[in-house]
């Protein structure tokens, strides 16, 4: 199963983890780790590019870590976020097509309450 843990302080999210593998096919040929790692890679790809945000990013092994910075002026911390909620979407899309390959660990959803892991 693959884990994501998003970390948030103040409902923001500040970064998140990825580990693990979801099973669905051979290591390589397998649609929802391809799937989660097109997302997560292009979030970091999309921080630095695009938001001009520098994440601490750490990789390897099946595993991807990616915090912002703690410092951000307001318009570079408000694209990091927007970006960051996006791939959050995209992540629960995929729970739900294919349950009980990824677990969602967020301490806040949508509403404002606590996510249930799909």
């Amino acid at each position: 199963m693959i884990v994501i843990q998003v970390r948030r302080v103040g409902g923001r999210p500040t970064g998140f983890s990825v580990s693990g593998h979801a099973g669905c096919g051979p290591r390589g040929s397998d649609i929802v780790c391809a799937a989660v790692s097109a997302l997560t890679d292009t979030t970091v790809l999309a921080l630095e590019r695009l938001a001009g945000v520098e994440a601490r990013v750490e990789a390897g092994n099946g595993r991807l870590s990616a915090d912002l910075p703690d410092h951000l002026a307001p318009a570079a911390q408000e694209r990091a976020e927007l970006l960051v909620e996006a791939m959050l979407l995209g992540l629960e899309e995929i729970a739900r097509a294919y349950p009980g390959r990824l677990k969602l660990r967020d301490p806040r959803d949508k509403r404002g309450g606590n996510h249930v892991p799909v």
